[in-house]
C-alpha cells in the first residue's frame, strides 16, 4: 500500500497544484541526476564547469519551490526558494561565455552582477519584513526576462566563423530554447490567484538539459533537433491521451496540467536515457582508447595489442600452417566479398548458395563455418591474403551485435596495416604465448 503520509505530502489545494508540484519535482530529480553525471568526470572543461553551476542552481530551485508551493504560508521556505533563482542571471551569463568561448561585453557582465545582487537583496530584505510581499517575485521575474533577452540577442549576433559547425548548431538550439523559455518561465509567477494555467518553467529547464545532452554531430542541423523535440512532444500527447482515457471522469481543466506532467515525464525519461547511454558506451570509449594507442608495427605487436581491448581479449590469429586442411583460395573468395567481418550465421547462409558463380565462395563459407565451430568462435576477418592470416573473435550474436561487428572491423583494418608485408610462421602459437604472458 502507498504510505498515506506520502499522499498527504502532495495534498495541495487543487489537483492542478498537485500536478505542478509533481512536475517541478520530476524536473529537480532529473537535473540532480544530470549534475551528478557532470561531477563524475575527472577532467572538465570550462563549459562543463559553468554548466554544472547553472544546473545546480536550477535543480535547487526546482526542489525547494515544490515544497514552497505546497506550504504557501511559510515565509522562510518561500525566501529560501527564491535565493537559488537570484543566481540564475549570473549563472546564465557564465554559461553563455563558455558556450561561445569568448568573453562577453563588460556591460553584460555588470548587468548580470547587478541583476543578481538586486534580486538577492530584494528577496532577503523584503521577505524578512513580510513573508507575503509579492515584490521579490516582480523583481526576480524582471531580472530573468531581461537577462535571458540580452543573452538571446548575444547568441543571435555571435561570430559564427569562430565556432565549428556543431558548436553553431548547439548555439542555435540554445537560442531557440531561450525563446521558448521566456513565456514558460513567466507562467511560474502567479500574480493572479485565479490563473489556472499550469506552471511550465520546468519544461524549459528539461528542454535545455535535453539539448545539452545531444551528441555534437546531432547539432549539425537545427531540423534534427526540432524533429527529436517534436517526437518527444508527440509521445507526451499520447501519454496524456492515455491518462485521460484511464481517468474518464477527469474534468476538462485538468487537461493542461496532465499534458504538462506527461511532457515533463517524457523529457525526463529521454534525459536519463541519454545519460545512461553515455555511461554504457564504455565499449566505444575502450575502442577509441585502443585506437589512440601507438600503432603496432608487427604482427607480434598487433597480437599483444588485441589483449588490451576487451572486445578482442580472447581473439585468435590463425596462419597458413593452421589452415592447411582448408582450401586457401576458397577461404579468400568467401572473405573477399561484402563486409570485412563475417559472422557464423552469415557464413551458414552463404554456404547454402550453390550457384555456379558462387560455388568457390560457398565452399569457402562452408570451410570457415567448420573453422569457427572447431575454435568456438563466432566471427572471422581476413587479416592478410598472402600469406593467408585470419582474425577470429567471439561476439555474442545478439540484436546489439552490429555495433560490435563494426568495432571488430576497425580492429581488423588496424591489424591489416600492422601486418602488411610481414611473414608469419605460426601465428596461432604466438597468440597463445601472448595470452600466457598477460596472465602472469
Amino acid at each position: 500500500m502507498i504510505d498515506p503520509g506520502l499522499l498527504a505530502l502532495l495534498d495541495a489545494r487543487t489537483p492542478a497544484e498537485s500536478v505542478d508540484v509533481l512536475v517541478t519535482w520530476v524536473g529537480a530529480a532529473t537535473l540532480i541526476r544530470y549534475r551528478i553525471a557532470l561531477g563524475r568526470r575527472r577532467e572538465r572543461s570550462a563549459l562543463e564547469r559553468r554548466t554544472g553551476f547553472l544546473i545546480s542552481a536550477l535543480a535547487l530551485l526546482l526542489l525547494l519551490r515544490g515544497f514552497a508551493w505546497l506550504k504557501g504560508d511559510d515565509p522562510l521556505l518561500g525566501a529560501a526558494m527564491l535565493l537559488p533563482a537570484t543566481m540564475l542571471p549570473l549563472a546564465m551569463t557564465l554559461f553563455v561565455e563558455g558556450l561561445l568561448r569568448r568573453h562577453l561585453s563588460r556591460w553584460i557582465k555588470w548587468l548580470a552582477v547587478a541583476l543578481t545582487m538586486t534580486a538577492a537583496t530584494t528577496t532577503i530584505v523584503l521577505r524578512a519584513m513580510s513573508g507575503t510581499d509579492p515584490r521579490p517575485n516582480y523583481v526576480l521575474l524582471a531580472s530573468l526576462l531581461i537577462m535571458m533577452s540580452v543573452l538571446g540577442v548575444t547568441l543571435a549576433r555571435r561570430d559564427r566563423a569562430s565556432l565549428s559547425r556543431s558548436e553553431n548548431g548547439l548555439v542555435r538550439a540554445c537560442l531557440i530554447v531561450t525563446l521558448f523559455s521566456l513565456p514558460l518561465v513567466a507562467t511560474d509567477f502567479r500574480f493572479d490567484t485565479d490563473w489556472t494555467t499550469p506552471r511550465l518553467g520546468t519544461i524549459g529547464a528539461l528542454l535545455f538539459c535535453y539539448t545539452l545532452l545531444r551528441r555534437p554531430q546531432e547539432h549539425a542541423r537545427l531540423a534534427w533537433w526540432a524533429r527529436d523535440v517534436g517526437r518527444l512532444l508527440l509521445r507526451a500527447g499520447v501519454v496524456c491521451l492515455l491518462l485521460l482515457v484511464a481517468l474518464r471522469t477527469a474534468p476538462r481543466e485538468v487537461l493542461a496540467p496532465l499534458f504538462a506532467l506527461a511532457t515533463a515525464l517524457v523529457f525526463a525519461v529521454a534525459i536519463v536515457d541519454r545519460l545512461n547511454q553515455a555511461n554504457t558506451s564504455r565499449t566505444e570509449v575502450a575502442l577509441l582508447r585502443w585506437l589512440a594507442r601507438p600503432p603496432a608495427s608487427s604482427l607480434h605487436g598487433f597480437v599483444r595489442e588485441l589483449h588490451h581491448l576487451p572486445l578482442t581479449s580472447d581473439a585468435l590469429v590463425i596462419g597458413e600452417n593452421d589452415l592447411a586442411p582448408y582450401d586457401h583460395d576458397s577461404l579468400r573468395a568467401a572473405l573477399g566479398t561484402g563486409k570485412p567481418v563475417h559472422s557464423l550465421i552469415r557464413l551458414r547462409e552463404e554456404r547454402a548458395v550453390r550457384t555456379e558463380r558462387r560455388a568457390v565462395a560457398a565452399r569457402g563459407a562452408d570451410q570457415l563455418t567448420d573453422l569457427l565451430e572447431r575454435t568456438e568462435m563466432s566471427h572471422v576477418g581476413l587479416l592478410s591474403s598472402h600469406p593467408l592470416r585470419l582474425l577470429l573473435a567471439n561476439i555474442p550474436e545478439l540484436p546489439g551485435a552490429a555495433d560490435a561487428e563494426l568495432a571488430l572491423g576497425a580492429v581488423l583494418r588496424h591489424g591489416q596495416l600492422a601486418v602488411a608485408g610481414e611473414p608469419l610462421k605460426d601465428p596461432h602459437v604466438q597468440v597463445l604465448r601472448c595470452a600466457q604472458d598477460d596472465n602472469r
